[in-house]
């Protein structure tokens, strides 16, 4: 694990591998818990389905150490190590053949600054390009299909960390409209991807409480956009944080949360001009 944030704004970077000598890979939930300086400790539910996990949570105090299968319900044989150098970014947003898509690597760890590579056994498509400074991917895909590219990223040590992405493309933009039952709570979110603003619109009964919450890939919130009766209205992001800050380029993913207890994600695009 790595603390993350300033003492008015703490967060934590976690890193999960799953390793096996005899075995596929084990999907399955696991709980962790994050102990914090001051006492105190936060449970978190995590989904494990690659091989490895990058996850970054808000908390309320600075992280002093993680404990993965705290109730030790995982048969396994647990190690931890330092955090070292990690490409936190592990999916990639669908992008559509012939449309401008760009996407936000992001490191932790390792000693900055960091220096981006696309791996040459395993390039780029031509119709792509790597800023090495800032980890931005951007370009359009001239035709439909899945594209596999392996990226590198280094620190000033010499330490590196890869990723392998597969980018799917297809010829049209997702349906970006859901329909859950049996509420009849209607979520529609459009444009994606977007270089102004993109717009939301939370349709159902006037009754039921939700919250709607803005979170980057790492898992941390970065915006909370309503939180109260479903308002049966349009809303807009703006692309800006709580602090009113700018948001670089990336995948983000809108998170809806019901007084019933339904969670809808919707993962966007952000591409600000």
């Amino acid at each position: 694990y790595l603390p993350l944030g300033d003492p008015a704004t703490p967060s934590v970077a976690i890193h999960i591998a799953q390793k096996q000598q005899t075995a596929g890979f084990f999907t399955m939930p696991l709980d962790l818990e994050i102990s914090l300086d001051g006492g105190g400790a936060v449970r978190k539910r995590i989904w494990n389905d690659p091989d490895h996990l990058d996850f970054e949570f808000e908390l309320d105090g600075p992280a002093i150490g993680v404990t993965v299968d705290p109730n030790s319900w995982v048969l396994c044989h647990r190690e931890t190590a330092p955090y070292g150098l990690n490409i936190t970014t592990t999916d990639l947003l669908d992008g559509v053949a012939g449309q401008l898509y760009a996407a936000t690597l992001v490191g932790r760890g390792g000693n900055p600054p960091y220096a981006w590579e696309a791996d040459r056994a395993s390039p780029l498509p031509d119709s792509l390009a790597l800023d090495q400074a800032t980890g931005v991917l951007s370009g359009s895909a001239p035709d439909s299909g899945v594209y596999a590219f392996t990226i590198k990223l280094w620190d000033r040590l010499g330490k590196m960390d890869r990723q392998s992405y597969r980018w799917a493309v297809g010829t049209e933009p997702p349906d970006t409209t859901l329909i859950p039952e049996p509420d009849d709570l209607v979520f529609t979110v459009g444009p994606s991807p977007s270089r102004d603003r993109i717009g939301f619109v939370i349709d159902g009964p006037g009754s039921d409480n939700i919250e709607l919450d803005l979170y980057d890939v790492g898992g941390r919130r970065v915006r909370s956009i309503w939180s109260g009766p479903a308002p049966s209205r349009k809303f807009s992001w703006d692309g800006k944080d709580d602090s009113g800050q700018r948001m670089a380029s990336g995948i983000y993913f809108l998170r809806l949360k019901t007084s019933t207890g339904r969670t809808i994600n919707r993962r966007i695009a952000w591409i600000p001009t």
